[in-house]
């Protein structure tokens, strides 16, 4: 896994929400290889709530083409590459027991 430095420096208080963001503290999993997806779904099948977001080009296809795979859990974040790990059916039945945030949840859930 490659660690990529967050960019946002600072902390918000919105709505009773606290939420801190530091050059330092955001940092992202970048997942390419088959053994990081192994180390990812170990740490994955130990939490309860996952939040998703999925990106897609679905602009010049017949069929949306999932590009990237982001989720975070227990503090992490995790960019999954599904153009280079092509099976991602072990990680979506690893979801199928979590709780589950999405952002923009009707079109992930079409991809």
């Amino acid at each position: 896994m490659q660690n990529l430095p967050g960019a946002y420096v600072g902390q918000q208080v919105k709505n009773g929400i606290s939420v801190v963001l530091s050059k330092k503290g955001l940092h992202y999993h970048y997942i390419t290889a088959l053994s990081d997806l192994k180390d990812f779904l170990d740490k994955l099948r130990h939490v309860s709530t996952v939040a998703v977001d999925i990106e897609a080009d679905s602009f010049h296809h017949y069929y949306p083409k999932v590009c990237l795979i982001q989720m975070s859990f227990d503090g992490e974040n995790y960019v999954i590459d599904p153009l280079v790990i092509l099976d991602m059916k072990p990680v979506f039945e690893v979801l199928e027991s979590k709780n589950l945030i999405f952002h923009d949840a009707g079109y992930d859930l079409r991809m």
